[in-house]
């Protein structure tokens, strides 16, 4: 069994369970000796600039480097892609009942001209 001694040296935290379970970031030279890869990369990442060029961009990729495998996070994460289009559902219905509930406020004044809030 390989094992090898890392110091913590920052904690994060995405409020995504799914995103944080299994992932570290550590040294590319330690990952190398840990996983007996020296001298080799397994993957490598790509950040774009615009978002929505991602199938474009790995079509190229594919044409260019026919004999590798290209994806995109959200296959290789598919349950994170799930929990981000979950949440992004949840926080848009809560904001649309809250932004519906604003517009149907109206306020009175009592007579001691104090606002008061109906619903």
């Amino acid at each position: 069994m390989r094992q090898h001694d890392f110091n913590v040296v920052g904690i994060y935290d995405l409020h995504t369970p799914d995103a944080e379970k299994g992932t570290v970031f550590i040294p590319l030279a330690d990952a190398q000796t840990l996983y007996n890869l020296r001298d080799q990369v397994t993957e490598v990442p790509i950040f774009l600039k615009q978002i929505g060029s991602e199938a474009a961009v790995m079509k190229a990729l594919q044409a260019q480097l026919p004999n590798y495998e290209i994806d995109s996070w959200q296959t290789l994460k598919g349950d994170l892609t799930d929990t981000i289009k979950t949440k992004m559902a949840y926080n848009q219905f809560h904001r649309h009942r809250r932004d519906r509930h604003r517009q149907h406020r109206h306020f009175e004044f009592d007579a001691d001209g104090r606002v008061r809030a109906h619903p």
